[in-house]
């Protein structure tokens, strides 16, 4: 490279080097200061050790999940979409190498000298290498490398929070199946109170021992009770329907709903849920990558304002003939280019300042998805004690509710009691029955959630494979 050159492109480094480089917003400090025990090394986590569906203990839930993981078409999407960014890694790797071009290009030529045949002809062959290469000497391309591979690794750590979000679904609507259909049972059952105590009512007003405002009482009373359980059998279908749609099967119009129950709550230690470490959550995890990602691509994008190196060599052989070479018709061109854009530069500090603000942007994203995660598990500790202690609580009014039934069936056994002091008592139990599924079921979801607010894992393989997903190579550079 001659001086002049050297110095005209010292020039225009330095010209360049007037824009302001971009700030690290993955180095920033949090606006607020996560609780230490909450920032703890992964080494250190609490984990279930056997995977939180087998807690369950549910085989045929367990199954169930597993059909959801594999056959979820949004899912199946989510995993083309990280394989989409892995090759868009292994394109930005081979940008930092050269680039090799082989041409092969032949020519025939006949002159014509009127109507007779072609009296002059000549052939030819040029067979060229050509080697590209930009140097990479401020760090543009291998910023855009790393820029590419932190976002292959937030779509690697998002796939795997939506397999954690999709197995918690299952999970819910699985319970959503079995609520569904205990309250079904628990309906057709009041719906056949109320018609017992029309019955009952109907044979007294034949006889003139009860009036007519009674019956017609009981009346609205039963169709009310039949229209419940016709809404509850409709949701039992949309239920099974549902159930197959996420697994990605097609639902059918009459399904026959299988006999599921609700499963028991498993214990909740609340000391072991500080220890699940909110930056080890995927979802945290994938926004600090996408964070670092719009880092890398901000330099990148601040490297483009300095002037690109370019070295190309073209060796090329051509011969007269396509069947033979002519070593003196060798030639050999190199050429070393320095590029700086002179007028589109203003265009290139305003992508740089995009660039900047889209990490900004990204910083305050992922504070979002802290402050986030940190309320939702909070929320669903506290819950989960609210409504264990309301289960509990709900359990132990539904044993004295059945002891005043039964009391009140023996009093009209014994002609003590009215048997409609009997059927109404025996609603109010039916009622609170289904008060309780409810809540076990609200209890359930909840005992989910904290299982995906903690990270844990779901099958008792997925916990061998905690180590190598938390120590993911981070790049440098």
């Amino acid at each position: 490279m001659s001086s002049k050159l050297l110095v005209i492109t010292a020039f225009i480094g330095a010209i360049s080097g007037c824009a302001r480089a971009p700030k690290q917003m993955a180095a920033e400090p949090l606006p607020f200061e996560l609780p230490p025990e909450w920032a703890v090394a992964s080494s250190s986590l609490t984990r279930v050790q056997s995977g939180w569906a087998s807690q369950l203990a549910d085989s045929q839930l367990e199954q169930y999940i597993r059909s959801v993981l594999a056959g979820n078409a949004n899912y199946q999407a989510l995993q083309a979409k990280a394989e989409l960014f892995l090759l868009q890694y292994k394109g930005a790797q081979k940008d930092i190498y050269p680039s090799v071009e082989l041409e092969l290009a032949g020519n025939r030529q006949q002159v014509m000298r009127g109507a007779l045949p072609g009296l002059e002809a000549s052939k030819n062959a040029q067979l060229s290498l050509t080697v590209d290469w930009e140097f990479d000497l401020w760090g543009r391309l291998r910023a855009s490398k790393r820029a590419a591979l932190l976002q292959y690794q937030s779509e690697k750590e998002a796939l795997h929070y939506a397999q954690l979000s999709l197995a918690a679904q299952g999970a819910k609507v699985w319970f959503e199946r079995a609520e569904a259909l205990q309250l079904l049972a628990l309906g057709e059952q009041e719906l056949k109170s109320w018609q017992l105590s029309k019955d009952v009512l109907q044979r007294r007003y034949r006889g003139g021992e009860s009036s007519a405002t009674a019956l017609h009482q009981v009346d609205a009373q039963l169709a009310l009770a039949d229209a419940q359980v016709k809404q509850m059998r409709l949701q039992s279908a949309n239920v099974e329907r549902k159930l197959s749609v996420l697994a990605g099967e097609l639902p059918v119009r009459e399904a026959t709903p299988s006999q599921v129950v609700l499963p028991s709550i498993p214990d909740f230690d609340v000391q072991q849920v500080p220890l699940a470490s909110i930056e080890q959550r995927p979802d945290v995890k994938a926004a600090m990558a996408a964070l670092k990602a719009s880092d890398a691509r901000a330099s990148a994008a601040y490297y483009a304002l300095y002037p690109q190196f370019r070295l190309s060599l073209v060796p090329a052989l051509v011969s007269g003939q396509l069947t033979s070479a002519d070593s003196t018709a060798n030639t050999f061109n190199s050429s070393l280019a320095v590029l700086q854009p002179i007028f589109s530069r203003g265009n290139l500090k305003l992508e740089s300042k995009k660039a900047q603000l889209a990490a900004q942007q990204e910083y305050w994203r992922y504070v979002q998805t802290l402050l986030d995660a940190s309320e939702s598990i909070l929320a669903k500790v506290d819950g989960q004690q609210s409504l264990v202690g309301q289960l509990v609580a709900q359990e132990n009014a539904l044993q004295a509710a059945l002891l005043a039934q039964e009391s009140a069936q023996q009093d009209y056994y014994s002609g003590v009691a009215d048997v409609q002091a009997w059927l109404q008592l025996q609603r109010e139990y039916l009622a609170l029955k289904k008060s309780i599924v409810k809540a076990r079921t609200a209890a359930l979801n909840n005992w989910v959630d904290i299982q995906l607010d903690m990270a844990n894992p779901v099958f008792y393989e997925d916990v061998k494979n905690i180590a190598a997903s938390s120590s993911a190579v981070t790049p440098k550079g």
